[in-house]
């Protein structure tokens, strides 16, 4: 597994190298956001967090694209290498890349909040939330895009997995916001939590049901 690894990590290393020159430009960006936005918002500096552990959601279709470019799944697999470690090393790449991404964008956030003067218990606590939250729906889409890639290939997956993200996820999640927006009542907070609790327990559902079935899926390419 350590070899496939390896190998999906020269991939993203490649990737991170296109980036480079973005990197600075999307910091500076931040930067001037936060500046106009602290002093009214602490939550502003789990910007960082949210923009670049972001960027990683899409690391996961790099590396299959990758793999089908180079003909992995006809001739990598003649090689003794079990297609169980080849979809689990998938799962375990995105989450040290995510991770790295996190310590990284947290270590970016708690500079900028003590560049402002703004490091306080509260501002952390925010920031390492943020990191706790992307991190979870990095694994969830990801655990979720592996399974559909190899069923649908790249193209087909990014599509239903994108179009699920805006079509669905985000008009509910905002429409779950604006009531609270407009009248912050207690009986509308107790609503959303619930609806959120029930939302969190079909995403979870839908994950675990995608990873078994893409253990299945993936195993059916022996036969």
């Amino acid at each position: 597994m350590k070899e496939l690894i390896h190998k999906d990590v020269c991939v993203i290393l490649q990737t991170v190298k296109r980036l480079l020159i973005l990197i600075p430009i999307i910091q500076i960006f931040l930067l001037v956001i936060i500046a106009f936005e602290s002093k009214t918002d602490s939550g502003i500096y789990m910007l960082p967090v949210i923009t670049y552990m972001a960027m990683f959601f899409v690391f996961p279709f790099a590396t299959y694209v990758q793999d089908e470019k180079n003909g992995w799944f006809r001739q990598g697999f003649v090689m003794p290498i079990s297609h169980l470690n080849y979809y689990h090393a998938k799962i375990l790449l995105n989450l040290i890349c995510t991770g790295c991404a996190g310590l990284i964008s947290i270590v970016i956030s708690v500079i900028s909040a003590l560049i402002f003067g703004d490091c306080t218990p509260k501002v952390i606590g925010l920031i390492f939330a943020a990191a706790g939250v992307m991190l979870l729906i990095s694994v969830i889409i990801n655990i979720c895009s592996n399974a559909l890639i190899i069923r649908l290939g790249v193209q087909k997956a990014a599509k239903v997995i994108w179009g699920n993200i805006l079509i669905v996820n985000l008009p509910t999640i905002s429409g779950l916001l604006i009531p609270l927006l407009h009248d912050p009542k207690k009986e509308i907070i107790t609503i959303i939590i619930r609806v959120s609790i029930l939302l969190g327990i079909i995403v979870l559902g839908v994950t675990v049901l995608l990873y078994i079935l893409g253990r299945e899926w993936i195993q059916n390419l022996e036969e």
